[in-house]
Formats: C-alpha cells, sequence, structure tokens
C-alpha cells in the first residue's frame, strides 16, 4: 500500500483555487459510530468544505435549520451491498441522511485510501441529495457508485459537483436563506398621518 497525501490539509495548495462563497448551507453532523478518530472526522469535514466551496458555498457545522447527516456505526439495512449511505427527502427541506462507516472503511481499505478522503465525499454527496434530490450523474461526486477512479480523485480535490449542480446548489440556497428571512422578518405598522 502506498501513502497517499491528501489535497485538502493546510498545506495545501489547492485550497487556494476555491472561488469565493456565495451562499452557505448549514451541516449538523451526528457521530453514532464510536470509535471514529477524530482526525478522520476533521479529515471529513475539510473534504466536504472543499467540495462545497469549488461550487460556491461554504459550509456551517450545525446551527438552526441544518441538514442533519448521521455517522453510524452498522451497515445500511435494505441497500446494496456497496452503499455506503442514503438520503431521506421529505418536504420542507426536513429530511436527513445516514452513512455508515463501516462500509466508508471497508471500500477504502480494500483500494488502499484515506478513509476520511471516501467520507467527505460521501457526506458531500448525501448533502447534495438533501439539496438537489434523489437525482445521480454519471460523474462526479454525485455519482451512485464511486469506483476506484472517484476514490482517487476525491484524494486528488478533483471529485466535485457539476457547474449545473454547483448553480441549482447555489440557488436552492439562496431561496432557502431568502425564505427564512422573509418569515423571521417583524411585521412593520404602517402609520398614516
Amino acid at each position: 500500500m502506498t501513502s497517499r497525501v491528501s489535497r485538502y490539509g493546510r498545506a495545501s495548495a489547492t485550497i487556494g483555487l476555491v472561488i469565493a462563497p456565495i451562499a452557505t448551507v448549514l451541516i449538523a453532523l451526528q457521530l453514532s459510530a464510536p470509535g471514529i478518530p477524530p482526525k478522520t472526522v476533521r479529515q471529513a469535514e475539510s473534504i466536504v468544505a472543499f467540495i462545497l466551496a469549488k461550487a460556491g458555498v461554504s459550509v456551517s457545522w450545525d446551527g438552526p435549520g441544518a441538514y442533519q447527516i448521521q455517522i453510524t456505526n452498522s451497515p445500511l439495512r435494505g441497500r446494496s451491498a456497496d452503499a455506503a449511505g442514503f438520503a431521506v427527502l421529505t418536504p420542507g427541506d426536513s429530511g436527513y441522511a445516514a452513512i455508515s462507516y463501516p462500509a466508508v472503511e471497508q471500500t477504502a481499505g480494500s483500494v488502499g485510501a484515506d478513509p476520511g478522503d471516501l467520507l467527505g465525499a460521501a457526506i458531500a454527496h448525501e448533502a447534495g441529495h438533501l439539496l438537489l434530490g434523489p437525482a445521480h450523474s454519471q460523474t462526479g461526486v454525485m455519482r451512485a457508485h464511486f469506483r476506484l477512479r472517484e476514490i482517487e480523485m476525491a484524494g486528488r480535490g478533483e471529485l466535485l459537483f457539476s457547474a449545473d449542480q454547483a448553480a441549482r446548489l447555489r440557488e436552492k440556497l439562496r431561496s432557502k436563506a431568502t425564505s427564512a428571512t422573509a418569515t423571521s422578518a417583524p411585521a412593520r405598522a404602517e402609520s398614516h398621518q
């Protein structure tokens, strides 16, 4: 097995290529998988932030209205053997997603990849479903199943949303922010004298 260096670390020059974010997504990670090394979680969060930043979206971890993504320590029941996660979409942006850390760890180990790289790509993929819906693409982070090629791309910082998906992500988040602002703004009483 070869030693792998991620493009997402602090010393990475790749991070300097990220465009200025124009929308923000709130993601609440719920870790229900004891034993995930904190370093792996930090690596995954960095990858998610990088992938979304390349789409023009910044990430805020937790907060009111956050999209819920749970990392579990159990296999996914009722899913294909190579599935690492799933998203449940409900009306009104209240869906959630789950990712099986053992599935991520097994897949990463089978190809000699960093589990943090693959976990980050899986979180970004499921966040994509929560924002864009159930569709998959032939390439990129929204591909239905990550092959060795996609896992290697994740490690190099090249597994991204398409330009169309990125535009739809930004539009969805802008629209959500606009409707949240409109519903939380206090009503002004007009006085006519």
